[in-house]
């Protein structure tokens, strides 16, 4: 596990921000990991689940308080705890800045519809350029659609629900 912890964001979250920011403006595909207890504990199970943790282009981030506590805990200085939901925000609002496109898949149909409604009074900039909900029956074949739309489209998964109750 020591390999994990080694590779967890140390610095602060203003600086990982920056970090987002730029590579949303070079188009720069980012691959975000936002890590709590469980997440280490799984990777220890699951070899491609470790790889993909310590794969150099993986941001691997400290989510849960728990991953905070036991880094500090064995010495490694992490600043500050980054949640997934504080990251969707802030690439909404980075996306809307910069006038990004934006492909939603995943959710209930009621949050993908909830979502939609809160990006076009909220984040005016960023152009929906599909949708769909994560009861499709061929989820490769509905993420290989969104990617048609090149790399400026970001997919969403798993954190809609979270980001339409801001």
């Amino acid at each position: 596990m020591k390999e994990l912890f080694d590779k967890l964001y140390n610095k602060s979250e203003e600086s990982f921000y920056e970090i987002l920011e730029k590579n949303l403006s070079q188009n720069k595909k980012t691959f975000i990991v936002t890590a709590n207890p469980e997440t280490f504990m799984m990777s220890e199970k699951d070899e491609e689940m470790r790889k993909l943790l310590l794969d150099n282009d993986t941001f691997l981030v400290p989510d849960g308080i728990g991953i905070v506590k036991a880094a500090r805990m064995i010495n490694y200085d992490v600043k500050e705890r980054i949640t997934g939901i504080d990251i969707a925000n802030e690439l909404l609002k980075l996306g809307n800045k910069q006038k990004k496109s934006i492909y939603l898949f995943g959710a209930k149909q009621e949050v993908i519809d909830s979502m939609e409604k809160v990006l076009k009074e909220s984040y005016p900039n960023l152009n929906l350029v599909g949708m769909s909900n994560g009861y499709e029956k061929d989820k490769d074949k509905k993420a290989d659609h969104s990617g048609s739309y090149g790399m400026r489209a970001w997919h969403w998964r798993h954190i809609l629900g979270a980001c339409v109750r801001h």
